[in-house]
């Protein structure tokens, strides 16, 4: 922790402020370990701080690192008067982690300076405390998946089988699902994203299952395809091209080598099938605190992998009113390739 306040610090003077304002709910709990719905800190170039309201009161006072600050004003106008308290000049904020009015308000009395992402590049490299709370999280989403399998039967919906998904996920451990739970069959699977209904399974259809668990704070993501008794061919050869191109991409990751790089992998796969443009969706991002975090693996990105990152590998192929299919596993980048931190077979799972 103190040597991320280093850094924070080195952007600090990097930028000529001499603090920071941070809001952002996943950014605090990286530095402080603290959650709340009312919470900031602030970081100079000698000190640190955390409010938070009574509420929170012996739980910000019980961490060690920053000097806690309960407060008993609203959260600017407390920011505002701890910012003049400690004379400083020039502060940073990322927009984008408050609302247009608070940043108004604050404006007017303290000079900001802005910058997204401020902790981006200290969050994108894992450290082993946060990769350990990543693969048991994931460990607990590969147990719960891996039970289901032998309680889905015909006639289920596929919001029934999400609530039992998540159920198994809460039992074995997960603070609560890491986004809300993707169980889709057939046409409805053709949207990447689609949402859990009243629609009913049946023999010979495809359920999409992309989910994640939540362990410390730190989220899973996995995504498998299964058919239901039995597969026709067309859907199997579908089945195993986005396998191919997963792990066509999965082959490239490696320390040193371009995000877009990985990306083009998977779609040089479809592409020589003539079906790039039913791959709708980028081919991975990180994976930690958020369950979208830094790096996007995708046409444009320009990240070079490095060593303790976290991501994912997601290809996928989707056809209008007929059906989806999409295979992600997390990986992490070593030394000199990568680790799958999912413990599921990806070969086609009839059940």
């Amino acid at each position: 922790m103190n040597n991320s306040l280093d850094k924070i610090r080195e952007i600090i003077g990097k930028f000529d402020c001499d603090g920071v304002i941070i809001n952002n709910n996943s950014d605090i709990r990286y530095l402080s370990g603290l959650k709340s719905s009312n919470i900031s800190i602030l970081v100079t170039s000698d000190k640190a701080f955390v409010l938070s309201d009574g509420r929170y009161k012996y739980m910000i006072e019980r961490q060690e690192l920053f000097t806690p600050v309960c407060i008993t004003k609203g959260m600017c106008e407390s920011l505002i008067e701890l910012i003049t308290e400690q004379k400083l000049t020039k502060v940073m904020i990322d927009p984008s982690d408050i609302s247009h009015k608070n940043y108004k308000n604050i404006a007017e009395q303290i000079n900001l300076y802005d910058y997204e992402n401020i902790l981006s590049e200290l969050r994108i490299i894992k450290r082993d405390e946060e990769i350990s709370n990543i693969i048991e999280a994931q460990r607990i989403a590969d147990r719960a998946f891996t039970d289901i399998l032998d309680e889905i039967s015909i006639g289920m919906t596929t919001k029934e089988i999400a609530a039992l998904l998540d159920y198994k996920m809460a039992v074995y451990g997960s603070e609560e699902p890491a986004f809300s739970t993707i169980t889709v069959n057939e046409e409805e699977s053709a949207d990447c994203h689609g949402v859990p209904s009243e629609k009913k399974i049946k023999s010979g259809d495809l359920i999409l299952f992309d989910f994640g668990a939540t362990y410390n704070g730190y989220r899973s993501d996995i995504t498998r395809t299964i058919a239901v008794e039995s597969i026709c061919n067309e859907k199997k050869d579908i089945y195993d091209l986005v396998l191919k191109a997963h792990t066509e991409a999965v082959m490239k990751v490696k320390p040193g080598v371009l995000c877009s790089d990985i990306d083009e992998a998977a779609r040089k796969c479809f592409r020589e099938r003539n079906l790039e443009e039913y791959f709708i969706h980028s081919l991975g991002h990180g994976v930690g605190l958020d369950i979208h975090e830094a790096p996007v693996l995708s046409k444009k990105s320009e990240t070079v992998l490095k060593k303790g990152m976290i991501i994912t590998i997601e290809p996928g192929l989707y056809f209008k009113d007929k059906y989806g299919i999409r295979i992600e596993d997390t990986y992490l980048v070593t030394e000199n390739g990568c680790k799958s931190l999912t413990n599921i077979q990806k070969n086609l799972i009839i059940i």
